[in-house]
């Protein structure tokens, strides 16, 4: 199988197991601050790579010998295209002391598999590329593709990437994330968005499990649906702003199986917005709270919207803190009421008008402290500049305290 290569071959292999050991540990720490710490703001017309990738020999090849027998690690992503969307591009971040050679599989929407090209990444190599270039030239112009997986040999992590939806709609871009399909997840997936003028909700579900699953989807409004999604293969279900009587939606994705094996994704396009929607595994949470970082508040529009998935009530409130400011110095939004299923928007523009004389608060992490259990908050943060019209989707996790 023909190899192909992003990097610099020369690659400096540490002949000191503790050395190497350290190494990779911390470019996997930085990897991950990273990932937490940086919002996937949504770009417009950004260029991207498409040149062919030069062929790369195996026996001049850099990769680590002990490499060649270790796990094979997947990642795995369900939506890799839209017909709204003018193309995607893919960010692939290597986080391995050594190199590593990575193969892609794409797969249709019927979870038909299409093996790509291998490629090889260089140590702590970051590159985006237009994901075409990782396609065979057969399916490069097929319009039923559903999901991918990248697969390499090493440790855990060592590899990853993320996916954009250039210019969903015509306007800003949006994300796709991978998982590792050897994570352990439960059967439950909830979700919230808002639901702007002339929306429309795209959610893509894709089944990475060996078996067909039945995915039983159950809507805030009360509709209800049942969808069976192939082995690999992805279902795409559309909602219009005239579904919901609301300003935003819910969904509660259950696997029929009691497997792990659904993985939905979503993108939601309107006016004025084009924004991912992120799924929580609330069964599988590690703390009530919600947290993003680095959201830009000045000269933005923003709004939370929040969830209670739980049969119980609860009390959120929203506290905003600068970035670069005293952890002790913050200010709290208004104490929100969730009874059990319902959602509720919270309008961040008063609070950043209150703030506007004060340049620390021009970007701030946000708590949303919850009264309730694990599992029992879910939200969605959202922004468009004032000026450029740029939209902004910052993800609220349950994972850690605050980056101050």
């Amino acid at each position: 199988m023909r190899r192909i290569s992003f990097g610099n071959k020369k690659t400096a292999i540490m002949t000191n197991r503790s050395r190497r050991i350290g190494f990779a540990l911390s470019l996997f720490s930085v990897g991950m601050l990273l990932l937490f710490l940086t919002p996937p703001i949504t770009r417009v017309g950004k260029a991207i790579n498409t040149r062919p990738l030069p062929t790369v020999n195996r026996s001049t090849s850099s990769l680590c010998p002990a490499c060649l027998t270790a796990t094979t690690q997947t990642i795995y992503a369900p939506l890799i295209q839209l017909d709204e969307s003018t193309g995607t591009e893919i960010n692939l971040n290597c986080r391995s002391a050594h190199a590593l050679e990575v193969t892609p599989t794409f797969y249709t929407q019927k979870g038909e598999a299409i093996t790509g090209d291998a490629f090889e990444m260089a140590p702590a190599e970051v590159r985006t590329v237009d994901l075409k270039t990782l396609m065979p030239r057969n399916i490069r112009n097929r319009h039923d593709l559903g999901g991918m997986t990248l697969g390499h040999d090493g440790g855990l992590m060592e590899m990853w990437g993320q996916l954009r939806l250039l210019r969903v709609g015509g306007g800003d871009s949006t994300d796709v994330t991978f998982v590792n399909i050897s994570d352990k997840r439960s059967d439950v997936r909830d979700a919230v968005w808002p639901i702007p003028d002339h929306g429309t909700a795209e959610i893509g579900i894709g089944n990475l499990g060996s078996n067909a699953v039945t995915a039983k989807l159950q809507f805030s409004n009360g509709d209800y649906q049942e969808i069976k999604v192939p082995s690999f293969g992805t279902e795409i279900v559309r909602r219009h702003r005239g579904q919901s009587a609301d300003d935003a939606e819910g969904l509660r994705i259950t696997a029929a199986d009691g497997s792990g094996d659904l993985i939905p994704t979503g993108v939601v396009t309107g006016s004025h917005l084009r924004s991912s929607i992120r799924f929580y595994d609330t069964k599988n949470v590690a703390q009530p709270n919600l947290y993003a970082t680095n959201f830009r508040l000045h000269h933005v529009s923003s709004k939370i919207v929040l969830r209670n998935p739980s049969d119980q009530s609860l009390i959120a409130t929203p506290r905003l803190r600068s970035v670069k400011g005293s952890p002790n110095d913050f200010i709290d939004s208004s104490v929100i009421s969730l009874s059990a299923g319902e959602i509720k928007s919270v309008d961040l523009d008063s609070i950043s008008r209150a703030a506007h004389r004060r340049s620390d608060f021009d970007t701030v992490s946000i708590e949303v402290m919850n009264s309730g259990g694990n599992g029992s908050l879910i939200a969605a943060l959202n922004g468009v500049d004032e000026t450029t019209g740029m939209a902004y989707d910052v993800p609220l996790r349950d994972s850690g305290g605050l980056a101050i």
